[in-house]
C-alpha cells in the first residue's frame, strides 16, 4: 500500500482535530472557572463564534468579569466558554484561572434589607431593568453564588431560582 499525499491530508485533518479538543487547565475539585485578565476597564473581552478573531463576536465580556465557565474546547490559544448563557471563544490571553474558594465571598447568604411585605427580585441580567425572573423573601437563607459578578450584580442560585441580585440586599449567611 502505498501513501499518496491526497490520502494524507484527511488522516492529518482529523488528527489536528483531536489535539485541539484537549481539556484545558482541569482541576480535581470542580469546575473549571476563569476571570478576564489584561483587559482595560474601558474595554471588554469579545467572545466569537469560533475559536480566531475572523468569527462574528457573540457576546462581551466586561474587563473585570468572573466566573466564565470552561467547556473544556481548546483551538490553539482559544477556550470555549460559557459565560451568563452566552457560549462563544475566547482567547487564552486574557483568561486566568478564577476559584470559588478565598477569592469569593462565603459561598451561602441571606435576604436582607428587604421589607417584610416585599421581596428581592431576581433578575434576568445585571441590573434593575431586565426581568424578573424570580423572587426571594425577606430573610431567606441558603442563597448561593452560581458565578461572576457585574459590578454590584452577582449571579446567585435558590433552588429552581437562578439569576442576578444586587449584593447589597444579601449578606453572609452564618
Amino acid at each position: 500500500m502505498t501513501i499518496t499525499r491526497r490520502s494524507l491530508v484527511p488522516v492529518l485533518f482529523g488528527a489536528a482535530l483531536l489535539v485541539g479538543q484537549v481539556p484545558a487547565h482541569a482541576t480535581a475539585d470542580g469546575p473549571d472557572l476563569y476571570r478576564v485578565a489584561g483587559v482595560a476597564v474601558w474595554d471588554k473581552l469579545n467572545m466569537r463564534a469560533g475559536p480566531a478573531t475572523s468569527y462574528r463576536v457573540v457576546g462581551r465580556i466586561p474587563h473585570d468579569g468572573r466566573g466564565i465557565e470552561n467547556l473544556g474546547g481548546t483551538v490553539g490559544r482559544w477556550h470555549q466558554v460559557r459565560y451568563q448563557g452566552t457560549v462563544g471563544w475566547a482567547h487564552a490571553g486574557y483568561l486566568a484561572e478564577d476559584a470559588h474558594d478565598d477569592a469569593w465571598p462565603a459561598p451561602r447568604f441571606r435576604v436582607v434589607g428587604v421589607a417584610w411585605n416585599d421581596v428581592l427580585n431576581v433578575r434576568a441580567g445585571p441590573n434593575a431593568t431586565t426581568a424578573v425572573v424570580g423572587a426571594l423573601a425577606p430573610g431567606t437563607t441558603g442563597v448561593a453564588r452560581a458565578g461572576g459578578c457585574v459590578g454590584a450584580w452577582c449571579l446567585i442560585q435558590h433552588g429552581a431560582t437562578s439569576g442576578w441580585v444586587n449584593m447589597r440586599f444579601l449578606t453572609p449567611d452564618s
